[in-house]
């Protein structure tokens, strides 16, 4: 968004150098930020119609977009409403319609969820996903890691100034999943399986709580499977077999200990 300057490093937004051509690089972006400026005594119309001359989108072709925009995020109807008589979902989706008036190819979006109802999340992303399946690049921030989990294809932690994980969100999503623990059910043999369990090497942290046993186990998938498979040929009855899911919240906390 080239809010501040580089110490260091280079930015590449499709294949111009952004530090050396900040101008052409910003033609290509679209910035939403968390707390966005709107103009009441405009109406949606006006609102996006201002922005595209700043664009330097006029004419049939700044109508065409206009219409097009507020079709995309569901205001069309509201398109002679004045802007401070929207809720807050309403004025968030038209500071996106706002951030897409010059189509950019990357889109950098601030807290875009901040403060809306549940209903008004779930338009949110419904538009995001609809954008990402016309190849349109989102970068998005946001403390809310639920959003992120439902919406992004990939992730990037940071703490202190320092990315401590990056990449494709199901890798990330199973890598984290197989430090979470083991539990199960137990029907009979309960002692049996705590006794068995306490013999294998790969097996750490056995809990027992009414009835379940949990635990970790660091291994791979043939050594699981011959856990199990060791367990029932012992005698002992198992109801159900899982490993935690985790959250994305987990893993966060994890990260940044």
């Amino acid at each position: 968004a080239s809010l501040l300057s580089a110490d260091s490093g280079e930015v590449w937004v499709d294949g111009i150098d952004a530090l050396r051509y900040p101008r052409h690089a910003k033609e290509r972006i679209g910035y939403m930020p968390d707390f966005f400026g709107v103009y009441d005594n405009l109406d949606t119309q006006e609102y996006l119609s201002f922005y595209a001359t700043i664009y330097g989108v006029v004419g049939n072709e700044a109508e065409r977009r206009i219409d097009e925009l507020l079709e995309l995020v569901d205001l069309r109807d509201k398109k002679h409403d004045y802007v401070d008589e929207l809720s807050r979902g309403m004025k968030q989706r038209l500071c996106l319609a706002r951030t897409l008036i010059h189509q950019p190819k990357l889109l950098l979006l601030d807290e875009p969820a901040s403060g809306l109802e549940p209903r008004a999340r779930l338009e949110l992303q419904g538009i995001l996903k609809n954008l990402c399946a016309q190849k349109v690049t989102i970068l998005l921030s946001s403390h809310v890691l639920k959003d992120l989990s439902e919406m992004c294809t990939n992730l990037g932690i940071i703490e202190s100034g320092k990315l401590v994980i990056q990449g494709p969100m199901k890798e990330i999503m199973a890598k984290q999943k197989a430090e979470n623990p083991l539990t199960m059910k137990i029907i009979e043999g309960h002692d049996t399986a705590i006794k068995l369990l306490k013999r294998i090497p790969e097996v750490t942290n056995i809990a027992s709580k009414e009835g379940s046993i949990s635990f970790h186990f660091y291994g791979e998938e043939s050594k699981e499977a011959e856990l199990l498979s060791g367990l029932i040929a012992s005698g002992v009855s198992i109801a159900s077999y899982k490993r935690e899911e985790g959250t994305l919240e987990e893993i966060f906390l994890r990260l940044t200990k």
